[in-house]
């Protein structure tokens, strides 16, 4: 029997049986060896420069994430995550890592990128339709 396991939590506890979701530029980076996804979260992309970009490349994380788009809350204008987003995207390709993605209230403009660069990965964060789910499914 195999226990139940939650993809991804923003848990701090070592013994957490989750992949744990590292914020970067807010989050310390774990030390204990515990599974980790690390990423530009949407609500932190105001705060977002090119050497978070690069820290990712290097970083022994299992996922790219939580990365997305965020059109529920105006913590920075809406043109900021879509520039933070994107990058993030075609590392997650070059390092053949899969995606947490965060989609809320601009599944349009977070479907756009997932279609141009079909990457793996999963769903965190979704406030769109059934119907629009599909649309998840590439």
């Amino acid at each position: 029997m195999y226990p139940l396991i939650d993809i991804h939590t923003h848990r701090k506890e070592p013994d957490a049986a989750a992949l744990r979701s590292i914020r970067l530029g807010t989050d310390a980076v774990p030390s204990d060896g515990s599974l980790f996804s690390a990423g530009i979260h949407p609500w932190d992309s105001e705060k977002a420069d090119p050497q978070g970009l690069r820290q990712l490349e290097t970083l022994p994380c299992a996922a790219i994430g939580e990365i997305g788009l965020d059109s529920h809350y105006d913590f920075s204008p809406r043109e900021t995550p879509q520039k933070v987003f994107e990058p993030q995207i075609q590392l997650a390709l070059e390092l053949d890592m899969p995606l947490i993605v965060h989609d809320r209230e601009a599944h349009a403009d977070t479907m756009s990128l997932l279609k141009k660069y079909r990457p793996k990965g999963i769903f965190h964060c979704y406030s769109g339709s059934a119907e629009m789910a599909k649309d998840g499914l590439l």
